[in-house]
Parts: C-alpha cells; sequence; structure tokens
C-alpha cells in the first residue's frame, strides 16, 4: 500500500523599515552574481512549499485470529469468556465433552429487603467514644449489631444455622455412620491434601467441588508401628476451615474452630492398637474457602508421631483422603451485599447431547 505525505510549510518574513515607513530592499548580490543571503533563503524556503515527500508503508502482516490449546481449561481463569452482557459464559473447551458454566443477570443471591437499619444515628457518639478510649474491639461489635446496614438473612439466621448444624451433627442423612471402623468409604471420591486454595479448587469443574459450602466427611487411616504401642500420640492436622470433629477409631478426639488453629490433637496411648487406625473427620465450612489448607512450615504435615518428638519422627497418614459431601446446601451466611449465585454448569459430548 503506497502514502503519500504532502507537507506544507507556511513561512512568515519581516522586513524592516525606513523611518519614513517605506519597505528596505536589498538587491545586493554575493561576488558571484547569486542572490544574496535573503534570496538563498527565500529559495530555500520556497524548494520547501512544494516539497512532496512519499513514504512506502510495508503491509502489515495479517494476524490469526483462532486461539488453539493443547488441553482444556482446569479453572476459571483459564477457560475464554463469551457473553452479550445478560447472558454470559466461560468456555472451558473439550474434545468428548464440551463445559461450559454459564450465568444470567437475574442470578443473585438473596431477595429484595430494607437495607438501612433505624436508629442507628443515636449509637454513633458511643462507637466514636469507645474508639476514643482504645476500645477498637467493642466499638467493631457495637457497630456491627447497631450502626451498619441490615444484612441479609440476619433476622432468622442464628436459628436456621443451629437447626442444620444439628441435622449434619446427628447424621440422620447417613445409613451408617461413617466415624465406624465397619463403614466402606470404597464409593467416595480422593481429594489430595491438602488444598491450600480451598476445597473449591481440588478437582474440575465436573467435580462439584466450586462453591461449595455445608459439611464434608474425610477418611483416612495410618499404621501404628508395633514400637509405639503404650504411647500417646499426636495427630497433625493442620489448619483447617472452618471446624472439624475428627474421630479416631469412632471415637471423637478432637474438635475446634478457625482458620488460626493448628490442629494437633493428643491421643491417649488405650484408643491406639498396633497396625491400621482409621481416621474419620467432619469439616463444616458456611462460607468462603474449605477444607484442610496445611500450614506454611517445613515441619511436615498430616503425619502422627509419638507425644515429645518431632513431626519428622512421624508416620504420614495414608493421602489422597477419601471424601463425601454429606450436605451442601447450609443457611446462607448473612451479608451486606449481594453476591452472584454459583454458575449454571451444563457439560455436552461430541455429539451435542447434554451429560
Amino acid at each position: 500500500m503506497k502514502r503519500t505525505t504532502h507537507i506544507t510549510l507556511r513561512i512568515c518574513l519581516t522586513t524592516p523599515k525606513s523611518p519614513e515607513g517605506d519597505f528596505i530592499h536589498s538587491q545586493t548580490k554575493s561576488p558571484s552574481g547569486d542572490l544574496g543571503v535573503v534570496g538563498q533563503i527565500l529559495f530555500f524556503f520556497m524548494t520547501s512549499l512544494a516539497l512532496t515527500l512519499s513514504t512506502q508503508a510495508q503491509p502489515t502482516a495479517r494476524q490469526p485470529l483462532t486461539l488453539w490449546y493443547k488441553q482444556p481449561a482446569s479453572q476459571w481463569v483459564e477457560a475464554l469468556p463469551i457473553g452479550n452482557g445478560r447472558l454470559g459464559g466461560m468456555v472451558f473447551g473439550g474434545v468428548e465433552t464440551d463445559h461450559i458454566q454459564f450465568n444470567e443477570q437475574t442470578f443473585w443471591t438473596g431477595e429484595p429487603r430494607e437495607y438501612q437499619r433505624e436508629g442507628a444515628a443515636q449509637y454513633l457518639p458511643q462507637i466514636r467514644q469507645l474508639l476514643a478510649d482504645g476500645k477498637q474491639a467493642d466499638a467493631e461489635k457495637l457497630a456491627q449489631d447497631t450502626f451498619m446496614g441490615r444484612q441479609s438473612n440476619e433476622a432468622d439466621y442464628v436459628q436456621k444455622k443451629d437447626a442444620w448444624f444439628a441435622s449434619v451433627r446427628s447424621l440422620t442423612n447417613t445409613k451408617t455412620n461413617p466415624t465406624s471402623l465397619q463403614f466402606n468409604d470404597r464409593s467416595w471420591k480422593t481429594m489430595v491434601i491438602p488444598t491450600a486454595d480451598g476445597w473449591e479448587k481440588a478437582g474440575p469443574p465436573q467435580a462439584g467441588l466450586e462453591g461449595l459450602d455445608g459439611a464434608v466427611w474425610f477418611r483416612t487411616s495410618f499404621d501404628l508401628p508395633q514400637a509405639w504401642v503404650g504411647k500417646d500420640i499426636i495427630l497433625d492436622l493442620g489448619r483447617i476451615r472452618d471446624q472439624d470433629f475428627t474421630y479416631l477409631n469412632g471415637e471423637l478426639v478432637g474438635s475446634a474452630e478457625g482458620i488460626a488453629k493448628n490442629r494437633r490433637y493428643k491421643i491417649p496411648a488405650s484408643k491406639l492398637h498396633a497396625g491400621k487406625n482409621q481416621v474419620a473427620i467432619q469439616v463444616i465450612n458456611l462460607f468462603d474457602k474449605g477444607g484442610f489448607i496445611g500450614v506454611k512450615t517445613n515441619q511436615p504435615t498430616f503425619v502422627v508421631y509419638p507425644d515429645g518428638q518431632q513431626p519428622t519422627d512421624g508416620v504420614a497418614l495414608s493421602n489422597p483422603f477419601r471424601y463425601w459431601i454429606q450436605d451442601d446446601a447450609p443457611r446462607l451466611h448473612p451479608a451486606i451485599r449481594p453476591t452472584i449465585s454459583p454458575s449454571v454448569i451444563c457439560g455436552y459430548d461430541s455429539r451435542g447431547s447434554q451429560t
């Protein structure tokens, strides 16, 4: 493609005047007979006025518009977005089965409600005074209870959460007890532990773990050496989000709540026997990430070792753990702002049939 560029120079010359106002013209010539300096300057600029520059622009190489990948996306951030503003999707790709996760603009959590908390202004002076007195925690609690905007589900959340919690703890929805030594977990799926980013990232989208909140059971085991018989041991499970109930050979041996707590449970020698010992853990997570997130340390985690010794002296728990999602529908946690609900996931095989 040829591109022609025209450059126009506008020149403004000022000629000195005589005291009487007449212009002074100089006709002085150089020794060679050519125009003087002024003439040479005029000739240069007049020539520039008629200058035309032509440049040959190299044609731009056409870029391919097809994206090629060696394997399907394994997580949401690797998928390709598509949509029209109202309906959006993330295309994961696949050969035999394609995976498309989509969302629609009306899929939101919660329901229409009043956000303003009546009478909140009267608590502002008290909140300010608590802050001035250095009582940060008290100020935050009072502000949360009386001053901040109303949250979804706050009126009946505690009551319904307690009812849900009692249901999953009573194991009324299980045919047999997962803590039992005789329980058969062969039909359970497996998960490699730890999952630093939560169990939501522990498997492919088809595993159904994305956005998972609720109650999940895990089972693993370890072989107790004969030399440890008669000794108390430490069961090290690292950090768990958020609450756990840990059983050994059918008996509850520990429970804690909170991400900051490193689960190290001391097991009395009377609850142990040489050979295989069965561990069952119920993990309850009501919002955000869940599961075994590990510990940032050089010491091994997910081990058992004699009390008074180091984790490096221990025996590793069987990994991967087996797991079963007991209940994935806890009462929605209160929130001031609504969030987009989990997207609908559909798979299609190579013939176009939904899977």
